[in-house]
């Protein structure tokens, strides 16, 4: 109906860079709280007492637990009349008596259905649509793949050998360019992709590293296509409907972006020879799994690359 509440996404640390997708957004602000700011701790207390409005916080669902600071901070936030405090049981402490309404975790569907969870549990009607990020851009004419080979879990990001066959591949379409992207802490594993890649072909290849959220969101819009793992980027990429290609390298079954209708998800159980996509046969076959992958074998990762970019 075009009326909005406002929202404050909390968080520990990494403000600067997530408030460069807030553009969009004007009903939506970031707070960075921590043990270590107590300051911005007594701040957000004293904004909610000041402005004696209901507040609906919500913590996010993990199957460890959540620090005990985080879940005492979100009661705290919660003591005004009409509040409602919403998490998820977990391997800690109190939940059931500091939630007003605690959930259960349910890493058998999609972590997309978990956040409508989420939303119904606060009394808010939840959108059945994608995911989907607004952000505007400017586009130019080039035509380039963004490939991202990294994660923040080394078992789930490409080889070495796996990450230059799929760039020399990608380059065999004379008028394509290769981003290769990566965050600022990557530069050593990027570097050595690049210097794998024949010398002849090398220069159709562009390395981004750390960019800013605005100069993330440019890139990814403008590509023809987007390679990578199950990790934050791909998700973004996923939000802002490019076409998407993931290698799921030992992901999270619950957290792949199934959910996503431009991308296609690639994913090897740890007993099969051959991979798969989409989530039927891993509905099947997965019996419970959380984590019941293995590496995608590199053939099927570049037949997936050929369709799309009709090499």
């Amino acid at each position: 109906n075009g009326e909005f509440v406002k929202i404050t996404i909390v968080v520990p640390r990494g403000k600067i860079f997530l408030q460069g997708f807030l553009g969009e957004y004007p009903y939506v602000t970031l707070c960075e709280v921590s043990r270590s700011r107590p300051r911005e701790v007594v701040r957000l207390l004293l904004r909610v007492r000041v402005a004696q409005s209901p507040v609906v916080a919500v913590i996010h669902p993990t199957p460890g637990h959540i620090p005990f600071f985080v879940k005492f901070f979100a009661w705290a936030l919660t003591r005004g009349k009409g509040s409602m405090l919403v998490g998820f049981q977990d391997a800690g402490l109190l939940c059931q008596k500091l939630y007003t309404k605690c959930l259960i975790y349910n890493t058998q569907q999609n972590y997309s259905e978990t956040v409508r969870d989420i939303v119904r549990a606060a009394g808010v009607i939840s959108d059945i649509g994608a995911p989907r990020l607004l952000c505007v851009a400017k586009l130019g004419v080039l035509e380039y793949v963004v490939f991202h080979p990294g994660a923040s879990a080394q078992k789930r990001t490409f080889s070495l050998e796996a990450a230059t066959s799929c760039i020399s591949f990608m380059l065999k379409n004379p008028d394509i360019k290769v981003v290769l992207s990566g965050g600022s802490d990557e530069r050593d594993c990027i570097e050595k992709i690049l210097k794998q890649v024949e010398k002849n072909i090398r220069k159709r290849v562009v390395v981004a590293l750390g960019l800013p959220a605005e100069e993330i969101s440019t890139l990814l819009l403008g590509a023809k296509l987007f390679v990578g793992t199950d990790t934050g980027i791909t998700h973004l990429t996923c939000f802002l409907g490019v076409k998407t290609l993931v290698a799921a390298h030992h992901g999270t079954a619950n957290w792949l972006p199934f959910y996503a209708p431009n991308a296609t998800v690639l994913y090897r159980l740890e007993e099969d020879a051959e991979a798969h996509e989409g989530k039927e046969y891993l509905g099947v076959h997965r019996q419970g799994r959380l984590k019941p992958f293995a590496d995608v074998p590199t053939s099927a990762i570049l037949e997936t690359i050929a369709k799309a970019l009709l090499i």
